[in-house]
């Protein structure tokens, strides 16, 4: 075993329970549990000898659990934000997250894949517009395009998304 890995180990081992015990309070789902503990061992990996040289290693590691589980759900909030796109009768369909504080994760799950469903520019410029409150401008200039392109992006995005929501009977069709 190579220095680093036992170095690794040594830190990470005595918490291992307390990071994933830490994440999963923070962000509730297994899956997405999952992946935050992924990316908080890389980032450990790559700050290794920051942190071994760190008064307190633990705590440099806690707080690294904390900061990237928070992240993720800053992020996981700002993808849901982008259900926004439908019309007021629509969005009255979808649980209201601040009535009911039990998580439909299987819904929510279903509308995070329809979004990543969008194609490429659509998907980004819904997401720059809704979630990241972006002007067509700003957009236009992150997807290399005209602000009319990036109108039309967001446009064509909504309609899809609308669509494919539709179809998966997450909210109502026109009756």
């Amino acid at each position: 075993m190579s220095c680093a890995n036992q170095l690794f180990e040594e830190l990470i081992e005595p918490i291992k329970g307390q990071m994933i015990a830490t994440v999963m309070r923070i962000v509730r789902d297994p899956h997405d549990a999952e992946d935050v503990m992924q990316g908080i061992l890389t980032n450990i990996w790559r700050k290794l000898e920051r942190i071994h040289k760190h008064p307190n290693p633990k705590a440099y590691i806690m707080r690294i659990c904390i900061n990237r589980s928070y992240d993720a759900m800053r992020r996981k909030s700002r993808l849901g934000k982008a259900v926004l796109v439908l019309d007021s009768t629509q969005m009255e369909q979808l649980p209201d997250p601040a009535v009911n504080n039990e998580v439909d994760t299987e819904r929510e799950g279903a509308i995070h894949k329809a979004l990543f469903s969008l194609p490429g520019r659509q998907g980004k410029a819904l997401l720059l517009r809704v979630a990241e409150k972006k002007s067509y401008e700003a957009i236009a200039e992150i997807l290399g395009c005209s602000a009319t392109t990036a109108r039309s992006h967001v446009s064509k995005a909504r309609e899809r998304l609308r669509t494919i929501l539709e179809r998966e009977q997450l909210i109502g069709g026109e009756a």
